[in-house]
């Protein structure tokens, strides 16, 4: 197991959704940082999706951000409690390699996929 876990896909989504709302309300990653009572590295982690993120700390940055959709704030808080949640495979960690973990973690939050093969005929759509 790596020592530093690898993001999830929704902690991926959610570091991102926090760097764009800090960016847009012009907060510097010390200020954040403080406060939450942390450092500029435990924000980067976050924001990278490579920390979870409490709903305490949410709630403070989403104040901090001016942040006041009450939409935003759930769909946000839900996406870091989703975030923590183990995948099935997560039993398997010990006879299944961390980029295959990766894959199904990804593949577990696909909502579509897009395939583009111009010289070929995929071979769920040849008869």
């Amino acid at each position: 197991m790596p020592s530093h876990p690898r993001p999830t896909v929704r902690r991926r989504r959610l570091g991102a959704e926090l760097k764009r709302l800090r960016e847009k309300a012009g907060v510097r990653m010390e200020d954040a940082a403080e406060r939450i009572g942390g450092d500029k590295p435990k924000i980067s982690r976050q924001e990278n999706g490579r920390q979870g993120v409490s709903k305490l700390e949410i709630e403070a940055l989403l104040a901090l951000y001016g942040v006041s959709d009450d939409r935003l704030r759930t769909a946000l808080t839900t996406l870091a409690r989703e975030g923590r949640r183990k995948g099935w495979w997560a039993q398997y960690g010990d006879i299944l390699t961390a980029g295959f973990q990766e894959w199904l973690s990804i593949e577990s939050d696909a909502a579509r996929i897009l395939a583009f093969q111009p010289m070929l005929v995929p071979g769920l759509l040849q008869t």
